[in-house]
């Protein structure tokens, strides 16, 4: 595994491919993903995982703003 993402940094270095955004970022690192992962059992996993981060984003900004409103933070 570690000579995969030896050869892979060595790639990203010599093809100069530009990431201005992180957008853009993660399209390409997906592409890496599924060119490496062609699985459906690490597929299935990873939007299993991307469905509990936006869950644990919108908990968190809940939180957040509730905390803000009752000035839990002091003078933000």
């Amino acid at each position: 595994m570690h000579t995969v993402i030896f050869l892979f940094s060595i790639l990203v270095l010599f093809e100069n491919n530009n990431t201005n955004n992180l957008n853009q970022y993660n399209k390409f690192y997906q592409t890496y993903l599924n060119e490496i992962y062609k699985e459906l059992e690490y597929r299935e996993k990873v939007e299993i995982a991307k469905e509990y981060i936006e869950a644990f984003k919108g908990a968190i900004k809940s939180v957040i703003l509730w905390n803000m409103m009752r000035g839990s933070f002091g003078d933000i």
